[in-house]
């Protein structure tokens, strides 16, 4: 499923994974499949809240963005993919994805909303102020 994936998307685009991705796979669940269909090799560590934890499994070319307090890597970048291990992520780490994948913030206020799809990007504060939002062209 990797590879086929991977054909389909440009290399200048960079994709993310969340918590799970390919963990279920025809009748199977397990970790391994994880692997398969992402690249990253993950491993359980407890639990996490509600959720099993999970870590990423260090290798040669896998780059940590942002491990938990037990110093596992919860966030990792390997080419052009991320993992995101977190199964509950606050808007700070999102924005450190962001970063990492070099989208381009329109916003850096903290609080704000934004839509976006094929059609149109919204950008919504939560007092009503626009604040300073950067020219979209």
């Amino acid at each position: 499923m990797r590879n086929i994936i991977s054909k389909k998307i440009p290399k200048d685009v960079t994709v993310m994974y969340n918590y799970g991705a390919g963990v279920l796979c025809g009748n199977c669940f397990c970790l391994n499949n994880v692997k398969d269909f992402t690249g990253f090799e993950i491993y359980e560590t407890g639990k996490d809240g509600e959720v099993p934890g999970v870590a990423v499994r260090i290798a040669n070319n896998i780059r940590m963005i942002k491990e938990n307090s037990e110093k596992e890597i919860v966030l990792a970048k390997k080419e052009n993919k991320i993992i995101n291990l977190m199964p509950f992520m606050k808007s700070d780490c999102l924005r450190e994805i962001e970063k990492e994948a070099g989208c381009t913030f329109y916003t850096d206020r903290a609080g704000n909303t934004v839509y976006g799809d094929n059609r149109f990007i919204g950008i919504f504060s939560p007092d009503g102020k626009s604040g300073e939002i950067k020219e979209l062209l």
